[in-house]
């Protein structure tokens, strides 16, 4: 739907896959649960935004991508107090 931000698109998918990926190992090492869950509803939201921005522009995209997004980095905030709480 965007040939020509191709390579920017790509190196943002490349940031957010090693952002889940190292929340995913962080949660493994003993993390709490709400950072790799923060991450991907992070990454699951921003499936929202490429949807309105450069597929189909619909009220549904922002219906389920801003609670999604708000509660990921409500769950990523938290998740400091849990470490150090």
């Amino acid at each position: 739907h965007a040939p020509e931000m191709r390579a920017p698109i790509a190196v943002y998918m490349l940031v957010i896959s090693a952002m889940c990926v190292v929340a995913i190992g962080a949660g493994g090492a003993g993390a709490p649960w709400m950072i790799p869950v923060g991450a991907l509803m992070f990454a699951a939201s921003d499936v929202a935004v490429v949807r309105n921005r450069f597929v189909s522009e619909e009220f549904v995209n922002r219906l389920w991508g801003l609670p999604l997004y708000y509660a990921a980095q409500l769950l990523i905030a938290w998740s400091i107090m849990a470490v150090n709480g």
